[in-house]
């Protein structure tokens, strides 16, 4: 299975980051690729290329016309970034379809910390992330999570039904071709929202988490968001 570490090209945090993952998935025996992700000049250009707009608010909150969910803004001070990480994942969406077999997609502050197991025959994607630190309600989203034990368990409710219910922030997944079309096929209905948000249990079937941990977010700043 192919993976990629999405970073920033010319920023060396992302950079060193990016190698730090590489490395960690090296130690067991996941061949990571660096992926230049979208840099925040880019992002603009290339949502008109696509024909895509960007719909997640930047401020308060507004219910999608659409889903009928609610969406709320994220802590974001530099725009350009925030889109530029979510088209990443599309690029990277795209390049599941034309491999035509799943792949993992990682964040440049993805750190491995065990083997990847084996995987259920039928998923749409697959968080291998410990959601500690990364998310709202993350402590106790990975403390269920543990409790429940090993495997690759249907997404944890997490939040209520009216609100995007994705996967932990710092993402790092396994997508399957299916869903990765689903998720690039949101991007236009939709308009385009922070990846984890898209990825959520309303909106793709088969959204899964696995135990013990594949992954865990070391992070220091905020790159998608700009702090």
């Amino acid at each position: 299975m192919n993976a990629y570490v999405i970073y920033i090209p010319g920023n060396s945090y992302s950079e060193e980051c990016a190698e730090r993952c590489v490395k960690s998935g090296a130690a067991y025996g996941v061949d990571v690729q660096r992926f230049g992700g979208v840099t925040q000049d880019e992002a603009q250009d290339l949502l008109d290329e696509m024909g895509l707009i960007w719909s997640w608010p930047w401020s308060g909150s507004s219910k999608c016309a659409r889903t009928g969910l609610v969406r709320t803004a994220y802590r974001t001070k530099n725009m350009g970034a925030r889109i530029g990480c979510s088209l990443s994942h599309f690029l990277l969406w795209r390049l599941c379809q034309i491999e035509g077999a799943p792949i993992i997609i990682l964040e440049h502050d993805a750190v491995f910390i065990n083997p990847l197991p084996e995987l259920m025959p039928t998923f749409g994607a697959v968080m291998l992330n410990d959601p500690k630190g990364a998310t709202p309600r993350g402590d106790w989203w990975s403390n269920h999570i543990a409790e429940r034990g090993p495997g690759v368990w249907p997404k944890t409710a997490v939040f209520a039904d009216g609100r995007p219910d994705g996967l932990a922030g710092n993402s790092a997944y396994v997508i399957s071709p299916e869903a990765a079309a689903r998720c690039m096929q949101l991007y236009h209905d939709n308009g385009v929202w922070p990846n984890d948000a898209t990825l959520c249990r309303q909106l793709v079937p088969d959204l899964m988490e696995v135990y013990p941990f594949v992954t865990e977010a070391r992070q220091t700043q905020s790159t998608s968001g700009g702090y």
